[in-house]
């Protein structure tokens, strides 16, 4: 047990960060007025009126922190070389790879927690029974989402294990050049602010909108929007969305440590 601990303690903590956050905000409801009982309102109420708002911005650093951690400690070590003369070099990446995949249960797990401590908190687990609201409430779903709120919600927990691949893709990508544990957190965040403008306002706005005139997308293509799926246009077009973004970001980390000797070259730096 505790060298499981001693194994996953950044992911330990960046979890428990994030739970102490979500459970503190729900419980900074207790004199708020919530229109419905219904748990999925109160869900998407922490996200739009109370500081889980935030969260939109930050989520990415919570698969970051602990997923660079261990690739970062293992190219920063200099064993590398002499690990390699016993292991081959595709095994060397798979393994360091399932180790950082193994921090994309964080978003959702905090998803499905959070969703049941308001369903306690609400007293009611009648989803949907604020029907007359969705759509209406800052952030609530879209009263399309009614009749199947079941897929809705397996959806959105999809599109967190999807999104959560991007982030430890881009998380990873700067590992082999930089063995500074902050500067790679860094440049992954910038890496994805970035991503989140090309993809929203060159192609979103710039492409589709104005010069092939496709109008109601950009909204879709924002990185943001997996926690309050406003306006996007359909369930199935988030899911390929969120498919290309992580396959795309794996084929690029592919690339980028396709070179046994240039990983070596650059640990011994």
């Amino acid at each position: 047990m505790m060298n499981f601990i001693k194994r996953k303690k950044m992911t330990i903590i960046s979890f428990s960060l994030l739970m102490i956050w979500g459970i503190s905000t729900l419980l900074s409801c207790k004199n708020d007025y919530i229109m419905s009982k219904d748990p999925l309102i109160m869900y998407f109420y922490l996200f739009t009126d109370k500081n889980l708002f935030y969260l939109e911005t930050l989520a990415p650093l919570f698969v970051f922190i602990p997923c660079i951690y261990d690739l970062n400690r293992e190219l920063s070590s200099g064993f590398i070389k002499y690990k390699l003369t016993r292991m081959n070099y595709k095994t060397f990446l798979i393994k360091n790879y399932k180790k950082a995949l193994s921090n994309i249960w964080i978003l959702p797990a905090f998803f499905i927690i959070m969703l049941f401590l308001c369903c306690l908190y609400m007293n009611s687990f009648s989803f949907g029974s604020g029907k007359d609201l969705y759509g209406y409430l800052s952030g609530s779903p879209s009263v399309e989402y009614i009749p199947i709120l079941g897929t809705f919600i397996f959806v959105y927990f999809l599109n967190l294990i999807l999104h959560s691949i991007l982030y430890v893709n881009i998380g990873l990508l700067y590992c082999k050049k930089y063995k500074n544990y902050l500067v790679n957190i860094i440049l992954s965040y910038i890496t994805f602010i970035g991503l989140d403008i090309v993809a929203e306002i060159f192609i979103g706005n710039l492409l589709l909108a104005a010069i092939l005139n496709i109008h109601n997308i950009t909204d879709s293509l924002n990185l943001f929007n997996i926690w309050i799926y406003d306006n996007v246009v359909s369930l199935p077009f988030s899911i390929i969305y969120s498919l290309i973004l992580a396959i795309s970001s794996l084929i690029i980390l592919i690339f980028i440590y396709r070179n046994k000797e240039g990983v070596i070259i650059e640990s011994e730096k």
